[in-house]
């Protein structure tokens, strides 16, 4: 069973939501929105989901040391690929 992932309340380029459904009745959003802070862009997000079904079973606490992981991997990919992408000559 596939889930469907929505960008909602789009706000160029400040912030949006992405608002996800998943299998099992689950679903969430995640509130994303840039801030400029002393010439840098600081990646703000705020994740609330609601998690039912058979991925219930495994419980918050690791599904939440998860979703932290893969946050982490997913900010660390994003920065690189925008390093390679802008120069500060």
């Amino acid at each position: 069973m596939r889930g469907a992932l929505q960008v909602r309340d789009l706000d160029i380029p400040a912030s949006y939501v992405l608002a996800f459904e998943g299998p099992g009745g689950s679903k969430g959003a995640g509130h994303i929105s840039l801030v400029e802070e002393g010439g840098q862009t600081r990646v703000r997000y705020v994740l609330e989901a609601r998690i039912r079904g058979p991925l219930s079973l495994v419980g918050s606490t690791l599904i939440e040391a998860v979703s932290a992981i893969l946050i982490k991997i997913f900010l660390s990919s994003f920065e690189a690929r925008l390093r390679s992408l802008v120069s500060y000559d």
